[in-house]
């Protein structure tokens, strides 16, 4: 009689095949989420038709990479300038030190 430690040994795959065109593009504004953008549907589109071959999992690197595009330039960034946007003044990472800007490191 076969015992569960047996039926261990009889790995079972499943092969789940990649995403395609339109679902790659709804993967990208799934895991955009809420985060702010001015992309259309057709630059959905786009992104999909560039990434062919890639898994969700795939995708979803890409745009958490994305996202993290800004911080990373902060951080790198020795110059700032004062931006005016709407009713507030923000900092913007300036890379070089022409103009009206703060030296300053992170």
């Amino acid at each position: 009689m076969y015992t569960d430690d047996h039926l261990h040994a009889f790995v079972q795959r499943v092969y789940i095949p990649l995403p395609e065109l339109a679902a790659r593009a709804h993967m990208f504004k799934v895991h955009l989420g809420d985060t702010p953008n001015a992309l259309t549907q057709a630059d959905f589109e786009a992104l999909a038709a560039h990434t062919d071959g890639f898994s969700g999992s795939d995708v979803n690197v890409v745009v958490k990479d994305v996202l993290m595009e800004p911080v990373r330039k902060t951080q790198e960034a020795t110059h700032f300038r004062c931006v005016f946007c709407c009713t507030a003044n923000y900092w913007h990472p300036w890379q070089y030190a022409y103009g009206v800007c703060l030296q300053v490191c992170m």
